[in-house]
């Protein structure tokens, strides 16, 4: 048998064109420069979604599924026996130490809590792996992020973190190696008149794929009442709303991404919205990512760019080895519409895989 194979000058082209063209994509989806400049919490998952307007409930994640589709909440490239791992947040006992107001908010504190505190965020994630079956345990996401309220300028900063965060429990099962299914319960921290109050909300989500190029993912998010409108912004999700989405793999490892949030609402609530991301992998080790949403053809778009540095499966040896690129430095830089104004959005972040 012949086994026809592509030039590997051919292959070169195609990702050159490729990532020309998601750059090209990015420069002329900004039409107006943003005076609102807004930076996220650094000790968020949300980058690689940002990167791509959010269109990831079918995209192959890890810990950034339990965000968004449970269902995706995916590890291993191999079938094995027990499998644990982590992901660490290395700059974060710095950033709690350096700014423990910031960090803290309106709490009260003193040196062993910041000690404390400073210890702990240090762990991002666990994962237990066994054969189809993932157990994950994500803490410290930020959980009210609204753009006016984050105002200190800092590139790298975790504003009133204690006080408004996530923990996560997540739990991921394959049923076949075309379908999974996934549930999340999760811990919510919020402000309530300066005290810390706390809530809990479940998600749950499916992945089809029925191709090995072509993924189909569905989630549902269930918030109480006291936080229901919290994951409206960078998100645009809310409560007990459908989002179904669609993913295809091109050549040169290119994945084009459709979704569709907030199906089956009432009229008095928050309106689909249509997201489209895009990202291609060169040499295994730099992710280049954009993507455009709109609520519909007469609304101005938000866009989006992000990239994605070092894949963690560069160290890891077979056995643990990800089923997906998995980069440890991501950055994304958004132009959104929050309240009637533009925002200019910055989120950052760096985590290890281990």
């Amino acid at each position: 048998m012949i086994k026809i194979t592509q030039r590997p000058e051919k292959r070169i082209n195609g990702i050159l064109s490729t990532t020309i063209s998601l750059v090209t994509l990015f420069l002329l989806s900004i039409p107006v420069y943003s005076q609102n400049q807004t930076y996220l919490p650094f000790n968020t998952i949300r980058v690689r979604s940002l990167g791509l307007s959010g269109a990831v409930t079918a995209v192959r994640d890890n810990i950034g599924a339990s965000l968004y589709n449970p269902g995706n909440y995916d590890f291993y490239s191999s079938k094995d026996g027990f499998r644990f791992s982590a992901t660490i947040s290395p700059l974060m006992p710095a950033l709690v130490l350096k700014y423990p107001g910031d960090f803290f908010g309106n709490a009260t504190y003193s040196d062993k809590d910041k000690i404390y505190a400073s210890i702990i965020s240090i762990l991002k994630a666990v994962n237990f792996n066994y054969r189809n079956l993932n157990v994950g345990i994500i803490l410290g996401e930020p959980s009210f992020i609204s753009p006016e309220l984050m105002d200190d300028n800092r590139f790298i900063s975790s504003p009133t973190l204690y006080s408004n965060h996530t923990n996560s429990l997540l739990v991921n099962f394959k049923l076949a190696d075309q379908v999974a299914i996934g549930a999340g319960l999760h811990l919510v921290y919020y402000d309530i008149e300066n005290k810390r109050a706390y809530s809990y909300a479940t998600s749950y989500g499916i992945m089809m794929q029925p191709k090995t190029y072509f993924r189909v993912g569905i989630n549902i998010l269930n918030l109480p009442k006291e936080i229901e409108k919290s994951r409206e912004n960078y998100d645009d999700m809310t409560d007990e709303a459908i989002g179904i989405g669609t993913a295809i793999t091109f050549p040169f490892k290119t994945t084009l991404s459709f979704d569709i949030r907030n199906l089956a609402l009432g009229s008095n609530q928050m309106r689909e919205k249509y997201l489209v991301g895009l990202e291609n992998t060169v040499a295994g080790q730099v992710a280049f990512r954009t993507g455009i949403k709109f609520v519909d053809f007469a609304s101005q778009p938000g866009y989006s760019f992000g990239i994605g540095l070092i894949n963690s499966n560069i160290y890891h040896v077979q056995r643990y080895k990800l089923n997906h690129d998995n980069f440890l430095l991501n950055y994304a830089y958004s132009v959104d519409r929050f309240l009637g104004e533009t925002f200019a959005i910055h989120s950052f972040s760096f985590m290890i895989h281990l």
